[in-house]
This record gives structure tokens, C-alpha cells and sequence, in this order.
């Protein structure tokens, strides 16, 4: 069972603890694959690395008090264009370390409110240079 409290964000050398809302509140992908292929003249396949490391990452922050001081940051950072990186610590069972470097918040997502009157999670989408991960870390 996913406990909130035992994923740890780090933006831009701040810590935050217990502000994603929910399991699957921090998602990344990078922009393409890892490797690239050309056919010679004789139809080999010949693999390349890409040296296109970059991603996106989706981050949604909990409404309310526990992440209102995380909203702030990620807002400050939007705003300033300022590049930082990000480091996410899910130490829940099968959870991964991952660090982000050269980091933008690019998009704030929407605001609103459900039915009931209560503030929706905030999304960020954030783009990234590099990624550096350790998968199964508790």
C-alpha cells in the first residue's frame, strides 16, 4: 500500500515530504528511444546511442497545506525560467530513486475544484536534460 509520507521530493535543493497525491502522482518519459538504427549499403542494421537524453516528467501536488509551500517553489521556478534539478526518493516498497538534472517547469496545469468544493491536485509538467534512477529502492 502506497504511503505518501514515504516519497520524498528534492526541487531546486529544497526538501518536501508527503506532497504527491498518490501513487501514481509522479510520472517521466524520456523524448525518444535510447537507440537509433541505419541500414547500410549491404542492409545491416547498424545501433547507435542516442545522444537525446531529454524527458518530461508530471508531477501532481497535493491541494492544502502539505504541499502549498511545493506549489510556491514550482510556481517561482515557472515564472523564473530557472533551471534546477529535482530528485524524487520513493522509499514505498518497489519505489525507485530517480534524479532529474537541468530541470524547467514548463506548464502549470490546471486549477480548479470537484464537485464536492475541494482543490484538485496541481499538475506540473517539468522537461529534463538527463535522468539518473535506481529502480527497487526502499
Amino acid at each position: 500500500m502506497y504511503d505518501k509520507a514515504r516519497d520524498f521530493l528534492t526541487i531546486d535543493g529544497l526538501d518536501f515530504g508527503g506532497v504527491l497525491d498518490g501513487d501514481n502522482a509522479f510520472s517521466y518519459s524520456r523524448t525518444g528511444d535510447s537507440v537509433i538504427t541505419r541500414v547500410d549499403s549491404s542492409g545491416r542494421i547498424i545501433p547507435f546511442k542516442a545522444t537525446d537524453q531529454t524527458g518530461r516528467a508530471t508531477i501532481n501536488i497535493s491541494p492544502g497545506p502539505e504541499g502549498a509551500t511545493c506549489l510556491k517553489k514550482l510556481r517561482q521556478l515557472m515564472n523564473t525560467g530557472k533551471q534546477f534539478t529535482m530528485v524524487r526518493d520513493n522509499r514505498n516498497e518497489g519505489g525507485e530513486k530517480a534524479t532529474f538534472l537541468k530541470c524547467m517547469v514548463v506548464n502549470d496545469g490546471e486549477n480548479g475544484m470537484n464537485s464536492s468544493g475541494e482543490k484538485n491536485a496541481r499538475s506540473f509538467e517539468i522537461t529534463f536534460e538527463r535522468k539518473l534512477e535506481e529502480e527497487g529502492v526502499n
